[in-house]
């Protein structure tokens, strides 16, 4: 089924329901930002690949990660070394080996302003993500409602320290799901991650509390 026809029966569903007929002027990407921001929390499953322009070598990590709409995302590295990344608004914390660094987002604006564009895309902030970034968008050549997403920022400042953003989101009959996402920051160093195994529970681990607390 192509996303013209998932669109038509996401409409239908919706006018059916009296969903706010703003739904019949959405396009295939803001559609995913509006279903990403229905998500209050998300747990899943990781690879990531981060490639060095310099070098042209990569590392690969893999784990797990929290989102929670509210608070931020935790990402759980297993794999090679175990580490602890919890994503805030206004700070990160790492923790690796026993020892924890909490950094101030003045301490590092690239790092903070990654950490916010992967929390506006992450949670569906549509608005956000228009006003700082060119979207361009096509349904993927192997169909199975996906869409390939290029962001290009236009704010000068994302722009001093990123240079695009890549998505691969796939659009089911009752959510949307980021399957791949790519950062190209300002001197070509790469960070892909692939995600998969999204699950939707109502509430926190007492464990993940407690991260976003610190």
């Amino acid at each position: 089924m192509n996303l013209k026809k998932i669109f038509s029966l996401f409409l239908l569903s919706g006018i059916l329901s009296g969903t706010n007929l703003f739904a019949l002027r959405i396009d295939a990407f803001q559609f995913i930002c509006l279903k990403l921001s229905e998500d209050k929390i998300v747990r899943g499953d990781f690879i990531l690949a981060q490639k060095s322009a310099k070098t042209g070598k990569t590392i690969n990590s893999s784990g797990t990660y929290t989102l929670s709409q509210k608070d931020g995302i935790i990402w759980f590295t297993e794999k090679p070394v175990k580490s602890v990344m919890v994503m805030m608004d206004d700070k990160i914390v790492q923790e690796m080996r026993g020892q924890k660094r909490v950094m101030d987002g003045k301490q590092n604006e690239t790092f903070k302003g990654i950490a916010n564009v992967t929390s506006a895309i992450f949670t569906g902030r549509y608005d956000d993500i228009k006003s700082k970034f060119e979207i361009k968008w096509t349904e993927n050549e192997s169909g199975g409602n996906i869409i390939d997403v290029e962001l290009v920022p236009t704010d000068k400042t994302i722009a001093a320290y990123l240079k695009k953003v890549y998505i691969k989101a796939q659009i089911t009959k009752d959510c949307a799901e980021i399957n791949e996402f790519t950062i190209i920051q300002f001197n070509d160093d790469e960070k892909k991650y692939v995600l998969s195994g999204q699950t939707r529970p109502k509430t926190l681990t007492e464990s993940e509390k407690q991260y976003f607390e610190k």
